[in-house]
């Protein structure tokens, strides 16, 4: 069955209770110049390695390098970790190359097909044209297609070279596969945690089309800017937020500051595709963190509600045994599976939470 309305209950609230955080001069640092103005000006004295560190834990260590001087860099950093982040870059920038190129062909073939392939995560932001060279770590392209024709897109794939992967299928997408380059390549059958307004079933590349949600970009579509974001958002706060070794939610923010930048007031259109899945007041504190990222201001970015969102996006990262309980957790509270997992899955979810955790550098403890 390639498509189920999900099983969700309307707004449930995300409930995190990250440990109790204090900002010190390196987190301070990593988080300004990953969101904050580039006027900003450190006042205390940082760690190089460090930042290094916790930049590439929190998976926005291309971002600063891609916004910053390379002399502002190192200046403030040391040469040799200042080096490190610029080797980040430079691996994005290739890799961001790479991605497009698949992309491409992704879509050629599709479009020879007259199959229409919606654009989501990486590969809209890529295409409309909110991001900075080399600034977004991805490792995969994501696309959304009708889901009557999802097979078929994956079987002519296949003919071409595409071969499996190791991901199997789940009930929002076909089982991974691999580019005759090795990307990625997911076709989604729905887009998890987004609803349309009239709608309380995941969003399907048909309910876009149908409601006129969709633009033209080349060979493919881009959704409408606000349901990018309602996706960057419920991706990185729901789908994966208990699953902290696959996803970084700083990212999230980081693509809601992107897709705000060049569309002010846009975060305020989201609350219409997620309004089923997260409650008023989770929203608005994922606006409010947003905002006060954007502007530098991590005072605002760390009371209330947002504090704890912005407290559990650090910790879900750099806190060894808030991770853990993060992990555990999901084996208990799946969020967009139909069933629960069976032994096996659980065994196998353990395990790979007992591995992550274990590949962890004591570099930064919050």
């Amino acid at each position: 069955m390639l498509w189920q309305k999900p099983q969700t209950s309307s707004g449930r609230a995300l409930g995190f209770r990250p440990p109790r955080l204090v900002l010190d001069p390196d987190l301070e640092w990593v988080l300004k110049r990953a969101f904050g103005p580039p006027t900003w000006a450190p006042t205390r004295p940082v760690s190089g390695q460090n930042l290094v560190n916790v930049a590439l834990r929190l998976d926005v260590a291309s971002r600063i390098a891609a916004q910053h001087s390379r002399e502002l860099i190192e200046r403030e950093m040391g040469p040799v970790p200042g080096h490190r982040l610029r080797e980040q870059y430079v691996g994005t920038v290739a890799r961001g190359a790479l991605l497009d190129h698949a992309l491409n062909q992704l879509v050629d073939r599709a479009r020879a097909s007259e199959i229409p392939c919606i654009l989501l995560k990486y590969a809209a932001l890529s295409r409309m044209g909110v991001l900075r060279v080399g600034a977004r770590v991805a490792s995969d392209i994501d696309v959304l297609v009708p889901h009557a024709r999802a097979r078929e897109l994956q079987r002519i794939l296949q003919e071409n070279g595409y071969r499996e992967s190791s991901l199997p299928e789940s009930n929002h997408q076909l089982p991974a596969l691999l580019d005759p380059n090795g990307v990625l390549i997911e076709l989604h059958l729905h887009v998890p945690l987004v609803t349309l307004p009239q709608t309380r079933a995941f969003a399907r590349a048909d309910d876009l089309l149908e409601a006129g949600l969709t633009t033209p970009s080349g060979n493919a579509l881009l959704p409408d800017p606000a349901i990018v974001a309602a996706h960057a958002i419920a991706h990185g706060l729901m789908q994966h937020a208990r699953a902290p070794h696959m996803y970084s939610p700083l990212k999230a923010f980081a693509d809601l500051a992107d897709l705000e930048s060049k569309r002010p007031g846009l975060l305020e259109q989201t609350g219409a595709y997620l309004a089923t899945t997260f409650t008023a007041t989770d929203l608005s504190s994922v606006r409010t963190l947003a905002r006060a990222l954007a502007k530098g201001d991590l005072d605002t970015a760390m009371k209330g509600e947002a504090g704890i969102l912005l407290r559990h996006a650090l910790a879900s990262q750099l806190d060894r045994r808030y991770a853990i309980w993060l992990r555990l957790g999901s084996l208990a509270r799946p969020k967009t599976r139909p069933a629960r997992r069976g032994p096996t899955e659980l065994i196998m979810a353990l395990r790979a939470a007992w591995g992550w955790a274990r590949s962890w550098s004591p570099t930064h403890r919050p």
